[in-house]
């Protein structure tokens, strides 16, 4: 079968398999952390200890008027 480009249904297969590929394998929140983009992943069992921290710090900070 051929398309309005020439492009035969391989070709195009093969780029669509190509980016589903892709996008499987980056779209876990482990290969952004990996790549440094985020502060890293939290594990339940830390996230509330994580945010009261998070909480405590911000409470620290000094309101200035508006």
């Amino acid at each position: 079968m051929k398309f309005r480009n020439n492009e035969s249904q391989e070709t195009i297969d093969n780029f669509k398999n190509g980016t589903i590929k892709a996008y499987e394998d980056q779209g876990s929140a482990y290969y952004s952390t990996g790549k440094l983009w985020d502060d890293g992943i939290v594990k339940a069992g830390d996230l509330r200890r994580i945010l009261g921290l998070s909480l405590n710090a911000s409470l620290n900070a000094k309101i200035e008027p508006t």
